[in-house]
């Protein structure tokens, strides 16, 4: 028996609007779904529950926007990726959308950082002591996973940041995601509010703007 030939296609979607509070089960169910109903050629898995080989980036936490995300479609045919974009254009809900379709490159697993933008959309905090903040060494906090909460020093997954002070201090961050070590930008903004750079009822925007590689290009 000959094997069966497979074509990746790399999604880059925006996750925004509404879409924002859907959750990584939603995302999947929902592109599943839009899925079967293109009737493009889907590489299913086998089993006793097959169901469309779907590979997505990073989970994005509940609130965030996304605005180049990724998602991976294998196909059992070799068909243009402009056409799997324009089939799934009209069956995805409000808030989610596709900005482009290509062949994959890099695999997901080569991701070790994304970036956001962080704006606070009320309280506009002080930018010299924001910088000074996040210029340290250290900044210790506890770290909550399934397994366990440990302290972890989060000025060490901190990889870049900008402070544009007069767009109502929008604050661009780099941060590590390899998948062993991820920095959530939200566990900063609990730092930053525990050490009062911040008001605790300091409230933000947060937004994942892109993927980077190790040698931090683009991720592709």
């Amino acid at each position: 028996m000959s094997e069966r030939a497979d074509y990746d296609v790399r999604l880059r979607f925006k996750k925004e609007n509404e879409a924002r509070f859907l959750s990584h089960l939603d995302l999947n169910r929902i592109f599943s779904r839009a899925l079967r109903r293109t009737g493009l050629p889907i590489w299913y898995t086998e089993g006793f529950n097959p169901h469309p080989y779907l590979y997505f980036g990073a989970p994005l936490s509940l609130g965030f926007c996304g605005l180049r995300e990724i998602l991976d479609v294998r196909l059992n045919e070799n068909v243009a990726p402009f056409e799997v974009k324009e089939a799934l254009k009209e069956l995805l809900p409000v808030g989610l959308s596709i900005c482009e379709a290509y062949e994959r490159g890099q695999k997901i697993s080569n991701i070790a950082f994304s970036s956001y933008d962080i704006a606070f959309t009320e309280q506009k905090p002080d930018a010299q002591l924001m910088e000074d903040y996040l210029s340290r060494d250290e900044i210790i906090m506890k770290k909550t996973t399934k397994r366990r909460e440990r302290e972890v020093n989060i000025a060490e997954l901190i990889k870049s940041w900008t402070i544009n002070e007069s767009d109502g201090c929008l604050f661009e961050l780099k941060t590590v995601s390899d998948g062993q070590n991820n920095l959530n930008p939200m566990l900063l903004v609990s730092a930053m509010k525990r050490d009062l750079i911040i008001k605790e009822d300091a409230q933000v925007n947060i937004a994942r703007t892109d993927f980077y590689d190790a040698a931090e290009n683009i991720f592709i």
